[in-house]
């Protein structure tokens, strides 16, 4: 398999698993808003901004690779670990959950398959021409 190929299968393997993701982070977040369990009151500030990264952040990223595969997949990334960083600073402890990760994952995907497509087209094969 080359990389052509190779780029897009993992291409729309980012894609399929980044809708499972959106689907269970978009779930979660409306059970969270209009669950009928009673609320732990309002987010300190530290809370919102690790919310800002994770879901919020992961979401963005994994919608935006869907056009933009290098910039969403970095946002995605980018924003499960600025969501770890920010965890780490209000418990000063390392918080990583597999479960957590794995939501973002899809972003790794899209990342390889930007990168994998970038090589391709740097290095395109040789046509026969007769």
């Amino acid at each position: 398999m080359n990389n052509s190929h190779l780029s897009i299968t993992i291409h729309w393997i980012a894609r399929i698993s980044s809708l499972a993701s959106i689907a269970f982070l978009l779930f979660m977040v409306g059970g969270h808003l209009f669950g009928s369990e009673p609320s732990s009151g309002t987010p300190t500030f530290g809370e919102m901004i690790a919310l800002s990264f994770f879901p919020l952040g992961v979401i963005i990223g994994l919608i935006t690779a869907w056009k933009w595969d290098g910039l969403g997949g970095m946002i995605a990334v980018g924003s499960i670990i600025g969501f770890h960083l920010t965890m780490f600073m209000l418990h000063e402890k390392p918080s990583f959950d597999p479960l957590i990760d794995a939501l973002a994952a899809p972003g790794l995907l899209f990342l390889l398959s930007w990168f994998l497509s970038s090589r391709s087209d740097a290095h395109p094969t040789p046509q026969n021409s007769g």
